[in-house]
């Protein structure tokens, strides 16, 4: 359970999106660093790195980059969509298991 809190705390770290389908390399990179720093205080860096990864790969293929950055605006606000707690959720458990 803690692993879906993390997760779902790095979000909040994303910053900045492009008007593409396509994510651009900053926000790739912004989700990584946010992820493995709040993976890295349960976990060692390089499983942080690998559970992050697999999490960002996830994440890709469900979520445009455009989609991603709206429903995580929904999660900053205090009210992400079921499909999006529940997608996270998936991802966490997923990744931990990878």
């Amino acid at each position: 359970m803690k692993k879906i809190f993390i997760i779902l705390f790095m979000l909040l770290f994303i910053s900045s999106c492009d008007s593409s389908n396509g994510w651009s390399a900053d926000v790739r990179s912004n989700f990584l660093e946010a992820c493995v720093y709040e993976a890295s205080k349960s976990v060692n860096e390089t499983i942080a790195s690998s559970y992050c990864e697999c999490s960002l790969l996830e994440v890709q293929k469900i979520y445009s980059q455009d989609s991603f950055a709206k429903e995580e605006s929904k999660l900053m606000f205090g009210s992400p969509s079921e499909k999006f707690v529940d997608d996270m959720a998936d991802i966490a458990m997923k990744c931990v298991n990878f």
